[in-house]
């Protein structure tokens, strides 16, 4: 799930969208790209990755949704010997009520707004102290569901939040949340945060490419400079997705968090627009023409 749990130090959250009004995508045949600036995930056309073949046509499958969303600093947690199976929790089942709103879609995962009715998959996700293992996070503790309403309202109407619920392409299940957070439009700035919750999804590029297809949003569609994250630096396979996804180690914050008591390195890494080529939204800004109709 993409929650937001705060870099180390600082406020954090991730969740649902932050963002600057605008005009919706939907429809349109064509956007401008001051109207992609300020959009909130709700509003954006659904974009396919890859050759120009319509969203629509590209991501339709039936399926029943699941999710979560928090910041910090993990893309695909490590694995354990459990990997695939949820230890010391319930499943929780959420009857699909809709085809899911899709606003970035990829080869293996898609990006869709954050959603309420969702909130007891991702109080889960957070009380699944295998997920937490990984996320720039300190000290984990039970979430209750009056706080897991209160994270969810309180990104909901965020000005300098937005999150996304990352679903596995194939079947549209939500798998996770990726988000960017205490955006800053003067300095165009931002920090990153994603959890993939659903640990069967683990180890499958999926956290590789919601990171890219976010970085696409951050750079192309709000028009930021720099995305930094957070990451424990015993997590070598959260820093070889963010690596792969654009990222760049910058620097430490040495013996800044506790592991099984012992101290270990807080690694810095951010993207900046400059390093990054845009996988979905470039293609239709520089075409003039909408996604799909």
């Amino acid at each position: 799930m993409v929650r937001v749990l705060a870099p180390p130090q600082g406020p954090l959250v991730l969740g649902g969208g932050p963002r600057i009004r605008l005009t919706s995508f939907k429809g349109a045949g064509s956007f401008r790209r001051s109207q992609v600036q300020a959009a909130r995930p709700a509003e954006l056309q659904s974009v396919a990755l890859g050759a120009g073949s319509a969203a629509d046509d590209a991501v339709q499958p039936k399926a029943a949704q699941v999710i979560r969303h928090r910041t910090g600093g993990v893309a695909e947690p490590e694995p354990d010997s459990t990997a695939g199976a949820v230890r010391g929790t319930v499943g929780v089942v959420v009857e699909p009520t809709e085809q899911p709103i899709l606003n970035l879609v990829g080869d293996k995962v898609a990006l869709g707004p954050i959603r309420r009715e969702l909130l007891p998959l991702y109080q889960r996700w957070i009380n699944d102290f295998a997920v937490l293992h990984g996320l720039a996070v300190t000290g984990p503790r039970p979430m209750t569901a009056e706080g897991e309403a209160a994270w969810y309202d309180r990104l909901a109407t965020s000005q300098t939040d937005v999150a996304f619920t990352i679903y596995e392409r194939a079947a549209l299940r939500p798998i996770g949340n990726v988000g960017l957070h205490q955006i800053d439009h003067f300095n165009r700035t931002a920090i990153f945060g994603i959890v993939i919750g659903e640990k069967d999804c683990w180890g499958k590029g999926y956290g590789t490419e919601a990171t890219r297809l976010l970085l696409d949003y951050a750079f192309t569609a709000l028009g930021l400079h720099n995305v930094i994250l957070h990451v424990f630096a015993h997590n070598q396979r959260a820093i070889r997705t963010y690596q792969r996804a654009g990222f760049r180690e910058i620097g430490r914050r040495r013996e800044a968090h506790r592991r099984a008591g012992q101290a270990e390195d807080v690694v810095l890494m951010d993207c900046l627009a400059t390093e990054f080529d845009s996988p979905v939204l470039r293609r239709f800004l520089d075409s003039g023409v909408g996604p799909a109709s």
